[in-house]
């Protein structure tokens, strides 16, 4: 085949930031451990799939085989989903505290966006006074929760 370039477990990325030799790093929906130390705009090399020991928050105890997500802001591994993208999975028991956890890297990007979800502003709480306030009202609000399961469809947590 003449399209093949190279196996993808490890990539040449460009490092986001700082990198320690070991230390995990994301770039746009890619998520490697780094090779080697590399600054900020340098290209480094970073596997994509193995298991790593990686740093995490140190206040969690974690079970083999849970979701694990990266923490960009703060560099660590997590096992709470709001805080980043998930990255794969326990590889075994981590305790409570402690700074690190073996993680079994997924290599790709997740097929549905977990983490942080936009906004949606809350449903109106006006009170209506008369009918055709009332009736705004509340085709304000189907609106509202059409978008709701719109957006929860669209992340595959409710079915089409």
């Amino acid at each position: 085949m003449k399209n093949f370039i190279k196996e993808g477990c490890v990539v040449t990325l460009t490092a986001p930031y700082d990198v320690a030799s070991g230390a995990g790093f994301l770039v746009g929906a890619i998520f490697a451990v780094a090779s080697y130390a590399a600054v900020s705009g340098a290209a480094v090399e970073g596997c994509r799939e193995g298991v790593f020991t990686l740093a995490k928050t140190s206040a969690q105890a974690w079970t083999q085989g849970q979701k694990i997500y990266w923490d960009d802001a703060n560099k660590r591994c997590d096992s709470d989903s709001t805080v980043g993208m998930l990255i794969g999975t326990a590889h075994i028991a981590a305790a409570n505290p402690s700074a690190t956890g073996e993680v079994i890297l997924n290599c790709c990007a997740p097929s549905t966006l977990e983490g942080p979800q936009a906004a949606i502003a809350d449903i109106a709480t006006a009170d209506a006074t008369d009918l055709a306030s009332a009736e705004a009202l509340a085709n304000e609000n189907k609106a509202k929760i059409n978008a709701i399961l719109a957006a929860l469809r669209a992340a595959g947590i409710v079915a089409a």
